[in-house]
């Protein structure tokens, strides 16, 4: 055999046994994800299996966001609810706790952090045989002390008890005095409202108070203009879902959904005895009025979060409305949701390409070494990316702690915008570095990732290490941004 067949032959070995590795991984993934999940659930729950689908649609993306549904469980922000995939391995991840960081270096150490996977609750009020059913047996009964300001309950898995109110308490204080720095600041401005610059973003990085919060969203990413333009529009719409009923094709889907919200949440428990209309019904309300708006786009699985939480932090269910409309076409690419989701994967594409420049050992871990051209021409990302597919899907929520998502929010929409999803993901990343160097395989990767932004309590000092000089994305723009999705796009259609 001449040498030219020889090394013919060891290619053609090597990218078989590279594909046989990859096909043995996602299906580890998928069998530990049943697996986990029938545990959980117990024998008498339905669990869905994720070995139906198809291996190209978990690295593509190519199927609908539906398909990955089921992964929107029980969700409290203090620990991990996603149903998905879930692996029992961990390896030692970043923690706020540790404080061993350097905003140069972006190096961070701590403990391990074992796994957690929460039941669901699959609801249809347009099942006769589950008509009868609720969530009653998701809620557990617990003092407010032992809930959130947002009516979540606490949970100390990622963190000790005692350092969580250390840092809560740290937190009342500095938006304490924010909250005065605020109200100064937007008396010496026109109108009340600061023009968007690097004094206004300095504000924003050191917090939002609370109080201030659902205005400010809605004048800075334009929901309120909108709504000020479009009044009536809103009730208009839901008039009309309501005459449509389950005429209307995402009635269904977005009406299972809803027990899947944020159940341990007290302000979404489904109390049908009240005249008083709970969250989840002004919740049913936006998502079936953004069905009915945006027909093109309907309903896809993580608007019930994304509206969720805006319904739990605004002053209406109206004003959470246009702040979803807004989200959805103003912030959010384009293709993002279409049933191909082209837009989708085009965003992991472009956060996997800044991987590979930035991060090269972290890619090599991930992506079994294969050069990123490469897999960007087989179509075939790294499976790591199903993961934070998710985090940008859903703007961390589920993700991250709750306070640490509301900073995240807070700069992306006063001034930041969607570049600050690929900041806030690029620092996890780079946070968990050296783990993911020391890890086995992009088996063991994939659930570092998975886990390790939950432990991110501080919100405050996550976002002082975002925007932290030099950072590892100090230098990411929008028009960068942009030039890598056109390249990509162009690419596709080649």
């Amino acid at each position: 055999m001449s040498l030219f067949e020889i090394d013919y032959v060891s290619g053609a070995a090597r990218e078989l046994q590279l594909k046989q590795q990859q096909d043995q991984i996602m299906k580890a993934l998928k069998e530990l994800s049943i697996k986990i999940k029938q545990e959980s659930q117990g024998a008498q729950k339905p669990v869905m299996n994720y070995s139906d689908i198809e291996h190209d649609s978990w690295l593509t993306f190519s199927s609908s966001y539906a398909a990955l549904g089921d992964k929107n469980g029980n969700y409290s922000p203090y620990y991990d609810s996603s149903q998905g995939l879930h692996i029992t391995k961990r390896r030692p991840s970043s923690s706020l706790r540790s404080r061993q960081w350097s905003a140069s270096s972006c190096s961070y150490r701590s403990r391990s952090i074992p796994c957690f996977s929460a039941s669901s609750a699959h609801t249809t009020i347009y099942d006769d045989h589950d008509e009868s059913k609720s969530i009653e047996n998701t809620k557990v009964e617990i003092s407010k002390d032992e809930r959130d300001v947002y009516g979540f309950r606490k949970h100390t898995k990622w963190i000790h008890d005692n350092s969580l109110r250390e840092i809560e308490q740290c937190n009342e204080v500095v938006m304490k005095r924010q909250l005065e720095k605020w109200q100064k600041f937007t008396l010496n401005a026109n109108d009340g409202w600061p023009s968007i610059g690097p004094q206004l973003f300095r504000f924003v990085k050191d917090g939002i108070p609370r109080e201030l919060r659902p205005k400010i969203w809605m004048h800075y990413s334009g929901a309120s203009r909108k709504k000020l333009e479009n009044q009536g529009l809103y009730d208009l719409l839901v008039k009309q879902a309501e005459d449509a009923g389950k005429s209307n094709e995402y009635a269904a889907v977005i009406e299972r959904d809803l027990c899947r919200t944020f159940p341990d949440n007290i302000y979404f428990a489904d109390d049908s005895s009240t005249t008083q209309p709970t969250k989840i019904h002004m919740l049913r309300r936006v998502l079936l009025a953004f069905s009915m708006n945006s027909p093109e786009i309907g309903y896809c699985q993580s608007f019930n979060f994304l509206a969720g939480l805006l319904v739990l932090l605004l002053d209406s269910e109206e004003d959470a409305f246009w702040m979803m409309h807004t989200i959805v076409h103003d912030y959010f690419p384009e293709g993002m949701f279409d049933t191909k989701m082209i837009g989708a994967n085009i965003e992991q594409t472009v956060l996997m390409m800044l991987v590979y420049e930035k991060l090269p050992g972290v890619w090599a871990k991930i992506a079994s070494r294969k050069c990123f051209w490469e897999c960007e021409q087989e179509n075939n990302l790294p499976p790591i990316t199903l993961v934070t597919n998710h985090w940008f899907m859903t703007l961390f929520i589920n993700i991250l702690p709750i306070e640490t998502v509301l900073c995240v929010w807070d700069c992306f929409f006063v001034g930041g915008g969607f570049k600050v999803l690929y900041q806030a993901a690029l620092t996890i990343i780079k946070m968990n570095e050296e783990s993911i160097w020391e890890a086995e395989d992009s088996v063991d990767a994939f659930q570092i990732l998975q886990n390790a932004p939950k432990e991110l309590i501080d919100g405050r000092h996550f976002i002082e290490v975002i925007f932290s000089s030099p950072s590892i994305s100090d230098d990411i723009t929008m028009k960068d941004i942009n030039r890598r999705r056109r390249q990509f796009l162009q690419r596709k259609k080649e």
